[in-house]
């Protein structure tokens, strides 16, 4: 069973991921696997996902999820169970536009 977040964790939650994204040694990594991704979704899949996934992993386990893919895609389904909130959604979609390929992203 994936554990649950209340919407006051979820609000937690989320901007701890998305404020270990502006953790400068992340944003390094992530910058430079994405220039090295260029616009190339395949290479940027497989170089920028796995750090991605590190940085979420680092979160989201104190929270009951599993240090793992599973444990992130459990992690979004919970997030976007309370995406209803404005703060959660806003949060939800700033994620997004760092962990998405350029040209991938559609505007809602």
């Amino acid at each position: 069973m994936n554990p649950s977040l209340s919407l006051s964790d979820a609000k937690v939650a989320i901007g701890e991921v998305v404020d270990a994204f502006k953790e400068s040694s992340n944003l390094k990594k992530m910058q430079d696997a994405k220039d090295e991704a260029g616009d190339d979704t395949m290479k940027f899949m497989s170089l920028v996902f796995p750090i991605a996934l590190n940085i979420q992993v680092e979160v989201i386990q104190k929270y009951g999820f599993s240090p793992d893919q599973v444990g992130v895609i459990a992690f979004t389904n919970a997030i976007r169970s309370q995406a209803h909130d404005p703060e959660v959604h806003a949060l939800a979609n700033e994620l997004k536009m760092i962990l998405m390929p350029p040209g991938i992203l559609s505007s809602d």
